[in-house]
């Protein structure tokens, strides 16, 4: 069976056209298309041209055989019916100036339904008509996704933090059983004792998702020997959602954690102080960082080629910080690496 294609838009008069016929690719086809001609008809039903179809080769998407009818030398405007031999209508298509005019208009009008911030009157969109809709701030994809990065994360260090803390005291009950047996080496179930208080060490703010985050970046800093201190209010963070505290200080410390890991273990420390001044928060996070920063929009970039050094998830921090009505400040002095941020208290 041949098909029939052209462009369902039309052609201008003096642009190129073609015309498609194809058929399925099997051999005892090819003889019934070699040298078929077609005839083509305009709308006062006179025979116009009569064109030779041109084998194109096999469209392998579709697997067909595919002839081109080249029409283009044909100019006047109106309908174009093509016919086989035998005067079966294959097809038509229009030739016009305006071609594209019908096209442009549509593309052109489904913008204007899809435009948002305003509203769509009924001269215009007809029965499409709407109020004004989507007034809300727009949020990037990839902070979006960010933010679902942060708040997965947040759920996941709380599912370790508890099971490190259920293992640990576990584990203190078995030391003061063995204590009690009077058969174990004092010493070596004093060693494990404190290497146990050191994973049971959750901390205790007044706020329990920045409890989960320091619990957890304290276990990494003593991983790496970095002497972390912290004292902060943190009742005065429960009006801010757990994953947006995830990421403001999840991030922060992160980034902490990552610089000072490569320094010398005497320049390993960290230090977060939260501050409260009457119906203002304020947070101070700084440490040592000996590498080259530049600062781009406030934020730091890398001047060793990675610009997600010491920077990664700082949009993030930004951005959270700024949806609660606050501001973010980071600076380089003296190679020690700050962040202070500052947002009104939430109830």
């Amino acid at each position: 069976m041949i098909r029939f294609y052209a462009n369902q838009a039309g052609y201008l008069p003096k642009g190129r056209k073609i015309a498609v016929l194809a058929q399925e690719n099997r051999a005892d086809e090819m003889e019934k298309m070699q040298d078929k001609k077609v005839s083509l008809w305009n709308e006062k039903g006179e025979q116009t041209a009569v064109k030779q179809a041109v084998y194109a080769g096999v469209d392998e998407s579709a697997e067909d055989k595919v002839w081109h009818i080249d029409f283009s030398d044909l100019t006047e405007e109106g309908t174009v019916t093509f016919q086989d031999g035998e005067g079966a209508v294959l097809g038509s298509c229009i030739i016009s100036r305006k071609a594209y005019h019908t096209l442009n208009q549509t593309l052109c009008k489904a913008l204007y339904f899809q435009r948002c911030g305003m509203a769509l009157e009924e001269t215009f969109a007809g029965k499409f008509r709407r109020c004004t809709c989507h007034t809300g701030t727009a949020v990037r994809l990839e902070d979006y996704l960010e933010r679902k990065e942060n708040a997965k994360q947040y759920e996941l260090s709380k599912k370790t933090v508890e099971i490190i803390n259920m293992k640990c005291h576990d584990l203190k009950h078995r030391i003061l059983e063995l204590e009690q047996a009077g058969n174990a080496d004092h010493g070596q179930l004093e060693e494990i004792r404190k290497a146990v208080d050191i994973y049971d060490g959750l901390a205790k703010t007044g706020c329990q998702p920045l409890d989960i985050i320091l619990s957890e970046k304290n276990l990494l800093c003593e991983k790496y020997q970095i002497k972390f201190s912290y004292m902060i209010d943190g009742e005065k963070l429960t009006g801010i959602k757990a994953g947006d505290i995830a990421a403001i200080f999840g991030n922060a410390l992160d980034n902490a954690i990552e610089c000072a890991a490569e320094l010398p273990v005497e320049k390993r420390i960290i230090s977060l102080i939260g501050y409260a001044r009457q119906d203002v928060m304020g947070i101070h996070i700084e440490n040592y960082c000996e590498d080259e920063l530049e600062f781009r929009n406030g934020l730091p970039v890398s001047t060793k080629g990675d610009d997600n050094y010491h920077g990664f998830g700082m949009k993030s921090i930004q951005y959270v910080v700024e949806k609660y009505g606050g501001n973010l400040v980071a600076n380089l002095e003296e190679k020690i690496f700050s962040v202070d941020i500052i947002f009104p208290v939430l109830d």
